[in-house]
């Protein structure tokens, strides 16, 4: 939306228009609507596979089978750096399920795709997988 209202700015060249303003409400209401909803991340890991659902932004769980996964390990990431931000993120590491931290659950498919899933457990998930014998 920022992006949007800057190129929509450059365009103009300067001059505000309708849009603009719609772009600067837009802008403003997912500004206050970041603040006020509650992002939770929510992992289960399970014999099947491990299950992550992040709502608001997920109706439902998302489910990545152990069949389709060659690796997986807990590991430190720089969100900023590697995946541009928090929330949702898709980037050339993979998909990130980024909320705070800076420990995530790594996971490297058989196809080589890759998504990281943040923990605020590191050593309760290196437990389980161990347990699991996924370590």
């Amino acid at each position: 939306m920022f992006a949007a209202l800057i190129i929509n700015l450059v365009l103009q060249k300067g001059k505000t228009t309708e849009f603009s303003y719609f772009l600067v409400t837009c802008l403003t209401i997912l500004i206050v609507l970041n603040f006020i909803l509650p992002f939770n991340l929510i992992t289960q890991i399970t014999a099947e596979g491990i299950y992550v659902h992040f709502p608001p932004l997920q109706s439902s769980f998302v489910k990545f089978y152990w069949a389709d996964i060659s690796e997986v390990y807990v590991r430190n990431y720089d969100a900023l750096s590697e995946y541009f931000g928090y929330g949702l993120r898709i980037s050339p590491q993979g998909t990130g399920y980024i909320v705070a931290g800076n420990t995530g659950i790594q996971i490297v498919f058989k196809n080589d795709n890759k998504v990281l899933i943040t923990t605020q457990k590191p050593h309760e998930v290196t437990a389980i997988l161990q347990k699991m014998g996924m370590l």
